[in-house]
């Protein structure tokens, strides 16, 4: 399970809103702990993003891959 590795800290703790948008927040692993993670991160007032599986979707967030670091707002 890979969740909030494309955020800075300081981003995360500014809270899950900014303005009319929720912050995105992208997941990857399998299925039933993307599903609980995902709901409580909606919960929390996030935008979730299921990007796949661990490997495919890991790859994207880790450093160097091509959502690290974004601040991406989904707006409602």
């Amino acid at each position: 399970m890979k969740a909030l590795n494309t955020l800075y800290m300081e981003h995360f703790e500014s809270g899950p809103r900014l303005g009319p948008g929720r912050r995105v927040v992208f997941l990857s692993g399998g299925d039933s702990a993307k599903r609980e993670v995902g709901a409580l991160f909606s919960e929390f007032g996030f935008a979730v993003i299921d990007l796949g599986d661990l490997h495919t979707g890991g790859l994207m967030q880790q450093v160097g891959g091509p959502l690290a670091g974004l601040q991406l707002f989904q707006i409602d």
